[in-house]
């Protein structure tokens, strides 16, 4: 976001006409950073669900979060800020942005956070590659470090979504698993779904947001290294995620209960997961469908390419949330067929229909 100052008087004028404090719930970085750091004003007009400053601002930061997080010997990879200081035997290690993106007022932060969502995780196997990757971004390498890359595709990504209240204990905790990224070694989430976790993650997942002093909703991503099936806890996203939806048909509908904790209405007892392993799903239903029939292949990864029937037979479950389609809200799912179509129509006939 680069009009800051604009988001927060606009945030500001609006919340004068609220008869009764509304909800306010950033759903992403950006939002959840420029929200968090004018705090106190726009709590005049509003109930923020949100951490303090201090806190987003570290979790925004990665190496901030690491140094943090390796103090108090919590699960997180090694992490270094320079080549000098990686030893021998890290590598294979991973190069990847401090930050993809954040609140300002400078109009250079766009396009760093384009080339950053270009260049999320690069795998360095020695230090020749490191070097080269070094000479070919010089200009930006002041933002990016250098961290052990825990081994495995997207599907090794777990998430423990929590709700924290003003005093830092957890009220809500959803379990899942990433099935399905894209891109698949890196990508954002297009099928979850609710898994059961050990309780040693789920306890550390609290001690973590007392430690951090955390309240809001927050995302806490780990990956499970696929040769030594250790969890790494990869990082903390202060805000809602993309998938919170599937948490309602869960039993632990994590919007609600944050809303129902700042609004004080009634009492909120501590709730997780009461569905098993596999018995919910949540899938970017179009996006989901054109990578498994054509782009998953030509992404390089024909493991992951399957027929229709196969890509039907993968999201069923005993419920399927989706991202796009609610019978309740039809406008959205219409909108997003459209856009699926006018973008992915023609790889889809020339795959399949052999159109030119």
């Amino acid at each position: 976001m680069t009009a800051e100052d604009d988001f927060i008087q606009y945030l500001l004028e609006i919340g004068e006409f609220q008869e009764d404090k509304p909800v306010l719930f950033p759903t992403n970085d950006q939002w959840a950073m420029a929200v968090s750091k004018h705090k106190e004003d726009l709590s005049k007009h509003y109930r923020l669900c949100v951490a303090d400053w201090p806190v987003v601002n570290k979790l925004i930061h990665k190496q901030q979060f690491y140094d943090w997080a390796t103090k108090r010997e919590y699960p997180v990879p090694r992490s270094w800020d320079t080549e000098e200081r990686i030893p021998d035997d890290a590598f294979p290690v991973a190069a990847k942005p401090e930050y993809r993106r954040v609140s300002s007022d400078k109009p250079s932060t766009e396009t760093l956070s384009q080339k950053f969502d270009e260049m999320r995780l690069e795998i360095l196997e020695d230090r020749h590659e490191v070097q080269e990757f070094k000479d070919e971004n010089e200009n930006v390498l002041q933002y990016f470090i250098f961290q052990e890359y825990v081994r495995g595709l997207s599907n090794r990504m777990y998430t423990i979504g929590i709700y924290a209240d003003e005093n830092s204990e957890v009220l809500g905790m959803f379990t899942g698993r990433k099935l399905r990224g894209f891109p698949p070694d890196i990508g954002d989430c297009k099928l979850g779904q609710a898994e059961n976790l050990p309780s040693s993650l789920k306890t550390m997942v609290k001690e973590l947001c007392r430690d951090l002093g955390y309240t809001g909703i927050a995302e806490f991503e780990f990956k499970r290294d696929e040769v030594t099936g250790k969890f790494k806890l990869i990082e903390i996203n202060p805000r809602s995620w993309s998938w919170v939806g599937i948490t309602p048909s869960c039993g632990v509908s994590l919007p609600w209960i944050a809303y129902a904790d700042l609004k004080g209405i009634g009492d909120i007892s501590y709730t997780e997961n009461t569905v098993s392993t596999g018995e919910v799903k949540w899938v970017r239903l179009l996006e989901d469908s054109i990578n498994c029939l054509y782009k998953n292949e030509r992404a390089g990864y024909p493991e992951w390419d399957m027929t229709f029937a196969e890509w039907c037979q993968s999201i069923r479950a005993s419920k399927t949330v989706t991202a796009e389609f609610d019978i309740r809200d039809p406008a959205p799912g219409l909108y997003s067929v459209y856009k699926f179509m006018r973008s992915n129509g023609g790889q889809l006939k020339r795959k399949y229909l052999g159109e030119t």
